[in-house]
């Protein structure tokens, strides 16, 4: 039988093997990254995470390269945040006006009967009325619905933590439906204005300050956030206010939110609350209609509108036999031409069909005046 190894070779062996290892060039780093080395900078910006997918995109990417996601638009903690930071720039609006009763205007021997038939209508003084501002513009300069201020004689805002500020009453343009009001409300900074309009059915918030009246009571209720859609464009024939190109909504707005901001996916202003006649439906002034009109009130600027010196309606029966037109005649009519306005030197006249402005077809009074 062969011998084995020795004790003295085995040592032998072991010795070379740790020389060979000793002596071997160590195994290769891994590649540096771009930067010139494999751990990442302290400064480099984090990746962005896509809220549908996950994947990480980097930091100046619009959309996921995974999912195509939007990463603009705001999801979960970050849209909390959003939120919440507009929350508090956001406040709420109290006004008094003066009440003017009809037996005020009547004769002594009149107004004692319309008193005993209708007794609200001998109190005097002043009543409040209730809506929300937010800030646009320079520092101190709050937007909010020109009906509210319509009248008013003073204001002061609240803010969601309930403080109280008095406020001065600027100017407020009611074709538009837009209204100004200057406070120092501390911290408070400008909305960021949206990068494009809305389109729907994109989602948008609506944040305000309601209120609850019962009777002659009223209950001043927390901030509100109300989510919702956008469900059209240049919405017109409202009648709240007489340049109409409005976006509409289906949220459901409680009394006190006229002048509240509706605030899109990616947490940009796109518009300002005008009213809501009905439940799931309110209508909104797209900010593009009003920016420069803010800038204008605050420099105390009149507002200038075209002129054209004529009337127009929707055609009814009598106006149908009074100029001859046909029973399927549904355009916006001219009911009348100011002698002397711009309307009668281009020739217009008393009975024509308006049929399109700039090319553009008009069906309604209302889509024609927004177009005019």
């Amino acid at each position: 039988m062969r011998p084995g190894p020795s004790f003295s070779e085995i040592g032998i062996a072991a010795l070379a093997a740790v020389a060979l290892a000793a002596a071997a060039p160590a195994p290769p780093r891994a590649l540096p990254g771009p930067g010139g080395s494999d751990a990442p900078s302290a400064t480099a910006p984090a990746s962005i995470p896509c809220p549908r997918c996950g994947y990480r995109n980097d930091p100046d990417a619009r959309h996921c390269v995974a999912c195509g996601w939007d990463l603009a638009i705001l999801v979960g903690d970050a849209a909390q945040r959003r939120l919440q930071a507009i929350g508090e720039a956001v406040v709420g609006v109290v006004v008094a006006k003066e009440y003017v009763s009809a037996s005020s205007m009547l004769a002594p021997k009149y107004s004692k009967w319309l008193r005993l038939l209708a007794p609200d209508e001998g109190e005097h003084g002043k009543h409040r009325h209730f809506g929300t501002a937010f800030p646009l513009g320079r520092a101190g300069l709050f937007v909010t619905s020109a009906r509210l201020l319509d009248r008013a004689v003073e204001a002061r805002v609240r803010t969601f933590d309930n403080r109280q500020f008095p406020a001065e009453i600027l100017a407020y343009d009611l074709p538009t439906g837009i209204g100004l009001i200057k406070a120092d409300v501390p911290g408070v900074k400008p909305l960021a204005l949206g990068e494009r309009g809305p389109e729907p059915p994109e989602g948008a918030w609506v944040i305000c300050f309601p209120v609850a009246l019962e009777g002659k009571v009223v209950r001043y209720l927390p901030q509100s956030l109300h989510r919702g859609q956008v469900t059209a464009l240049a919405q017109t024939g409202t009648g709240l206010a007489s340049f109409e190109y409005l976006v509409r909504s289906d949220h459901s707005i409680p009394e006190g939110c006229p002048g509240a901001p509706l605030i899109d996916r990616r947490g940009g202003l796109v518009g300002m609350v005008l009213d809501s006649p009905e439940p799931a439906l309110t209508y909104s002034v797209p900010a593009p209609a009003f920016v420069s009109l803010v800038d204008a009130l605050a420099r105390g600027e009149v507002p200038e509108r075209p002129y054209f010196g004529m009337g127009l309606v929707g055609p009814d029966a009598r106006r149908r036999d009074k100029f001859a037109l046909a029973a399927s005649a549904s355009q916006a009519l001219v009911a009348y031409v100011i002698p002397g306005s711009p309307a009668e030197a281009s020739g217009v006249r008393a009975g024509d069909l308006l049929l399109a402005v700039g090319g553009e077809k008009v069906g309604t009074p209302s889509a024609a005046a927004a177009r005019l």
